[in-house]
């Protein structure tokens, strides 16, 4: 089970998707009675917020997303935040298990799920999102923010990675980026602080645009395994993302590589695997989702073809490997 906690923050600072509640509790439902995966406990832990809306998303492998909108109507501390969000999520999705304990959401999943929190427009200065022995997180600033809090001071941008040696964060705010406030910019200055240090707490990170990627040592994330993120800024498009388990929990054999090449700006999308064990059936998936049934050949080779994508960044993965081009 992965949990989300809310901590307290000075009174100066004040951090994707929605369906209606019937159509996502429906999908919620489906989502709990897939056959025999192990569920794990998702932790969000959640600063203090200004009025604004928190999207939870919850992702299958091969399937859409399932994102669910939550509107807090005014400033809450973070441990009232976390009681409104399970009191929302309870409404929206009856059938599952969500607790709140002080500033943390704890929600009981199936270990096959992405889960992904974006705090939306609610000015949340730090969030993080955890879970016992996690595949790979990221960590999201998307589009272009608003410099500015609601003082009018430079807004801050957070991220970090948590695990079993403890909490790696980094901030920089819009007066060191000289107000050039675009995702990558932010991800890029963000990134300059944490890559060089994240190896001593089990992790590597790496720079992808408008979003940086956490790579997990398993031996540091034991008992837990996450990202931090957020900001002051009143703009939406800061978010954090972690699988729940290695993708599948399977492997393609030991020595297994993937890479993922990209063409035409990313509207064709290879995935190429090689070393894996021959005669295995393995999936690919893109971004996600569109699985890919394909088996190894007798020289340790598999590959998927994708055409007709959105031009940008996409991710393949297959077993417990992922690559991004």
């Amino acid at each position: 089970m992965c949990t989300v906690a809310s901590k307290s923050m000075p009174a100066a600072s004040s951090h994707r998707f929605s369906w209606i509640a019937a159509l996502g509790a429906l999908a919620m439902f489906a989502f709990a009675h897939q056959a025999s995966a192990e569920n794990k406990t998702v932790k969000f832990d959640a600063w203090s917020c200004q009025p604004g809306t928190v999207t939870i998303t919850f992702t299958m492998p091969g399937n859409n997303p399932v994102p669910h909108d939550i509107v807090i109507p005014h400033a809450m501390t973070a441990e009232e935040k976390a009681a409104f969000i399970v009191a929302d999520l309870k409404f929206w999705d009856p059938a599952g298990t969500y607790e709140a304990s002080g500033s943390r959401v704890s929600m009981l999943k199936d270990a096959r799920m992405t889960v992904e929190a974006s705090s939306g427009t609610t000015q949340e200065a730090k969030d993080i999102l955890s879970c016992a022995a996690p595949g790979n997180a990221v960590c999201t600033f998307t589009g272009q923010f608003n410099p500015f809090d609601v003082n009018q001071q430079p807004a801050i941008f957070t991220a970090g990675i948590v695990t079993d040696v403890g909490e790696l964060t980094a901030r920089v705010s819009a007066q060191e980026l000289n107000f050039q406030t675009d995702g990558p910019i932010i991800c890029q200055a963000l990134f300059q602080r944490l890559a060089p240090r994240a190896p001593q707490y089990g992790a590597q990170i790496n720079y992808a645009g408008d979003r940086l990627e956490v790579y997990f040592d398993p031996a540091y994330t034991v008992t837990q395994g996450g990202v931090i993120f957020g900001t002051t800024s009143p703009s939406p498009g800061c978010s954090g993302g972690v699988e729940l388990s290695p993708l599948g929990g399977e492997t393609c054999g030991e020595g297994a590589q993937l890479n993922a090449v990209c063409k035409n700006g990313g509207a064709t999308v290879i995935g190429k695997l090689k070393n894996a064990t021959p005669g295995a059936a393995v999936t690919f998936t893109l971004d996600d989702g569109q699985p890919v049934d394909k088996t190894v050949n007798d020289r340790g080779k598999a590959k998927a073809k994708y055409t007709g994508q959105p031009l940008g960044r996409h991710t393949v993965r297959v077993c417990d490997l992922s690559a991004s081009c």
